[in-house]
């Protein structure tokens, strides 16, 4: 949801009276005082409404934040109070493009006295009644309430049954078991812990049940005790859960933990005692203390292996860990990377196609080597569309089953047009039940998420399956949506990066490329994540798409409803936008399928400040357009603009009006691009991103630019001291063309927050470049087509903050470099040559002490590397073009490094 800040719509009474009285002179004073005083009441109205929505909006985290399963009345208030949320909205919004466009003809005068009816209106019959129903709401939640299904303690089962997915007949983790069985088995002073995570459905229950099962295991610890944690477990809980699991175990000790207890002796049977334990528990009976008396009684007879199964928070568990007897072991599966950071941290990987394929048939068959060899091309491309998880081979396996079928019903299943079809779509054609299988572990995580997370999370749908979505576009998507809450202790880009990383962290999101600097470069969504997001998306109403049914037809177009906010375009965009009608509601259009590459031309263009006035997201790169879209200046309210053109030339002056503009991204073939626009007038704008070299056509008038985060990439002559004095904070820059001409070397020490600078040097040519006019705070240098020196490399390793230098197309030539300690780069952890005349390149062992990763590529010429590599160095890649003896040197380093990580 949108979260509004209060602001005042107007400056002051006064100077609008007197602005007032210049534009409309024939007019009496008493009138024009009586308008202005119509419009300065309509923003504080405006104000006003402001503060609603905020508490409106508080309201709802409060309740989305609210764990317990829903009731279908919550559900209903909810709805309402979105669908009141998106109505005051478009009355606020309509204001600040009324104030944006400076209308001061009498029907813009008249407007401001029709809001402030409107405000008074809603805020009377709709906001007041929402808030008493909200107060109600709160007073029902501070009622106690009888445990329910969704917040109980899990009883132990004493029938010896366990969860299905802990009897599969999946049998994938041979090695991951045998590694896990000599972790256990080794010998330690103190309690180890050891972590199994990865993405729900991978098998790490199923793993963790054959090591507690294991024969071997069951010999080195007598003691071994299984809990099931749920997602909002305590202390008290999980120390009730140990205790009774010992119990039902019918150990020697059980008198011990009696007395520690302070119960009674009783004469009943297992299950009765327990009954009878949660009773007195909940009396209050049984302090905390008492309950961590009995839980060390239980553990400190013998040696013991705990396992936790499916812990889902670090809270607390660290403190736990420390009270527990040092004559064990505890073996924890958890989605959540952050759980615990011990050692022993096993991540289980998806398996891949052949393993896959493997599955499927002892899933359907029983055994390998009994599938029909007319079934065998779609049972593969069915196992491979399972993405490598275990669960979701196990549900289209048993939907494919037949070990149990009746002869028809065999034949049916073995149809290979049946399982041709299945392959095209595994998900659509998983049963209902398998499907709330797979889903359930999904639903249970993204529901212990932040309201935050939940929506990030959800918003990844809007992407094509299987899409490596660039994380600085879902990022920057992120931040203009409002789906990142304000943090005065981090910028939006950190805060949403540290939103993706949580994600990924929470095994939910799968992290694709990765930046030399650890950070996000592509993500992605499994399959079943995927059809996860659609699903709940669906449910939420999150967003809507529209998608080609064949022939022409548009889907989703004619059930398009008011509190469809976003739209996902993903085909026939040129079709969609000729039938389009006027959506008042739409906020974002967005357009991410790279498959449908339509063109538009100036009859759609037209339609889309016409059908969608209110526009904030305009993300639109999979389209062309022939030239840059001019009216894109009537939609006053947008956020968010990412376009393509091919042959853009300029970036018209028109632009310059949408006074709310963040992020603007062009892709375009074209090597520059005239900005004519004014960008500081543009006072919220953020980021300003095309591979083109931009030249500022004009200096321009205003004091925006110190929001101003990325820039690139600028042509050299507009690289100009007051440019850079006015965008200050720019934390990242991209510079091309002929560095020649830059025309004040020492204008980039303005910059005194730039991290990421990239300098591509077109023609690529000679130059002469002085580090020591580049920032102090440059961690990351990327420098192409240069020309200079290897001697002058340790002018770079003066840059004492450089982690990262990529040098590209003989950015270094000269055929021998020797590398000494005092050249510097003490910090630097990555270091990449690409394309360069070098043949022998030598350093002392005492060079580059933080160097974690070296890439040589097309480095053909290239004979010799230093002998003895940097002690920190882990990753040595190099390609086909350097020489054998490089080459098999490389090898050698891979080689030891991963020998003495294992």
């Amino acid at each position: 949801m949108y979260k509004l800040k209060p602001r005042r719509a107007i400056s002051s009474l006064a100077r609008t009276n007197f602005l007032f009285s210049r534009a409309f002179p024939f007019m009496g004073a008493a009138f024009v005082s009586f308008f202005v005083h119509r419009l300065s009441a309509a923003g504080d109205e405006v104000e006003r409404l402001d503060n609603d929505l905020m508490l409106l909006n508080a309201a709802l985290h409060e309740m989305d934040g609210d764990q317990v399963a829903e009731c279908r009345e919550e559900i209903h208030l909810k709805r309402q109070i979105k669908e009141l949320l998106y109505d005051a909205q478009d009355i606020r919004e309509s204001w600040l493009i009324h104030l944006a466009a400076n209308d001061t003809t009498y029907g813009g005068l008249r407007l401001g006295t029709e809001l402030v009816e409107e405000i008074n209106s809603i805020r009377q019959h709709r906001l007041r009644p929402m808030r008493r129903m909200i107060g109600v709401y709160r007073d029902l939640q501070l009622q106690p309430k009888q445990p329910t299904k969704a917040n109980r303690v899990p009883s132990v089962q004493l029938n010896n049954e366990v969860l299905p997915i802990r009897q599969t007949k999946i049998d994938c983790f041979a090695k991951e078991e045998e590694a896990l069985r000599k972790n256990l088995m080794k010998k330690t002073e103190e309690v180890d812990v050891i972590s199994i995570t990865g993405m729900p459905g991978i098998g790490k229950t199923t793993l963790a049940w054959k090591i507690y099962q294991n024969e071997e295991i069951k010999g080195e610890f007598p003691t071994r005790i299984w809990v099931d944690i749920p997602i909002h477990f305590s202390r008290r809980d999980l120390y009730l859960n140990i205790i009774k699991e010992y119990i039902k175990q019918g150990v020697a000790g059980y008198e011990d933990v009696r007395t520690q207890l302070s119960m009674p002796s009783v004469t009943c049977s297992v299950e009765s005692y327990l009954h009878f334990l949660d009773a007195f528990a909940e009396s209050g009976k049984i302090s905390d203390d008492q309950l961590i008396d009995g839980v060390r009684a239980c553990l400190k007879m013998s040696k013991f292996l705990l396992v936790l199964d499916d812990v889902w928070t670090d809270v607390s568990l660290s403190n736990i860990m420390l009270l527990l007897p040092k004559c064990g072991k505890v073996l924890i599966t958890t989605c959540n990377a952050y759980v615990m950071r011990e050692p022993h941290v096993m991540r289980l990987r998806f398996r891949n196609d052949e393993e896959s394929w493997e599955l499927l048939q002892r899933e359907v068959f029983g055994r390998l080597g009994v599938c029909p060899e007319t079934l065998r091309s779609a049972g593969r491309a069915i196992a491979q569309n399972c993405g490598g998880l275990p669960l979701a081979i196990a549900a289209v396996g048993a939907r494919l089953g037949v070990a149990s079928s009746a002869a028809a019903a065999a034949a049916e299943y073995l149809n290979e047009q049946w399982w041709k079809k299945v392959s095209e779509n595994v998900m659509v054609h998983v049963t209902d039940h398998d499907q709330r299988r797979i889903f359930t572990s999904t639903e249970l995580k993204y529901t212990a998420l932040t309201q935050q997370l939940q929506d990030c999370f959800l918003y990844l749908g809007v992407f094509p399956q299987d899409y490596e979505i660039p994380a600085s576009t879902v990022t920057r998507l992120w931040i203009a949506e409002r789906l990142i809450q304000d943090n005065r202790s981090a910028t939006p880009e950190e805060a949403a990066e540290q939103t993706l990383s949580d994600l990924v962290n929470r095994n939910l999101v799968i992290a694709g490329k990765i930046y030399p600097n650890g950070e996000i470069k592509t993500c992605r969504l499994h399959k079943f994540m995927y059809a996860f997001c659609k699903y709940k998306a669906a449910e939420l109403e999150f967003y809507h798409e529209i998608k080609s049914s064949g022939g022409g037809a548009i889907d989703g177009l004619i059930s398009l409803a008011p509190y469809h906010r976003r739209l996902c375009i993903n085909s026939h965009l040129p079709e969609f936008l000729s039938t389009a009608r006027k959506e008042r509601h739409v906020r974002s259009l967005l357009c991410l399928n790279e498959e449908d590459k339509a063109v538009l031309h100036p009859k759609h263009i037209s339609t889309i400040h016409k059908s969608f006035k209110w526009l904030k997201i305009f993300e639109c790169k999979v389209a062309k357009f022939t030239k840059f879209p001019t009216m894109l200046y009537n939609l006053m309210n947008l956020r968010y603009i990412s376009l393509s053109c091919d042959n853009l030339d300029v970036i018209p002056e028109t632009i310059s009006s949408l006074c709310y503009l963040e992020t603007l991204v062009v892709h375009t073939e074209s090597a520059s691009v005239k900005v004519k626009a004014n960008i500081w007038r543009m006072s919220k704008l953020r980021h300003l991103v095309t591979k083109a070299a931009i030249f500022l056509a004009m200096k321009g008038e205003g004091e925006a630019g110190k929001d101003l985060h990325t820039l690139t990439r600028f042509a050299p002559v507009s690289c100009t001291k007051d440019v850079f004095t006015r965008a200050p904070n720019l934390k990242r820059l991209g510079i091309r063309g002929n560095l020649a001409d830059l025309s004040d070397a020492d204008s980039l020490k303005k910059l005194e927050r730039l991290e990421n600078l990239k300098m591509v040097n077109e023609p690529a040519r000679e130059i002469q470049l002085d580090p020591y006019r580049f920032p102090p705070t440059i961690k990351w240098l990327t420098l192409s087509g240069t020309y200079l020196k290897w001697a002058s490399m340790s002018t770079l390793g003066k840059i004492e903050s450089l982690e990262i230098l990529k040098l590209k197309n003989n950015a270094f030539l000269g055929e021998s470099w020797s590398s000494r300690a005092e050249d510097g780069f003490g910090r630097l952890r990555f270091l990449l040559i690409r394309t360069t005349d070098l043949v022998s390149w030598e350093a002392s062992d005492d060079c580059f002490p933080s160097l974690e990763h070296l890439v040589l590529n097309d480095c053909e010429n290239l004979q010799q590397i230093p002998s003895t590599p940097p002690r920190n160095l882990y990753k040595l890649d190099v390609d086909e073009t350097v020489s054998e003896a490089v080459a098999e040197f490389a090898g050698k380093i891979n080689q030891a490094r991963a020998e003495s990580n294992e």
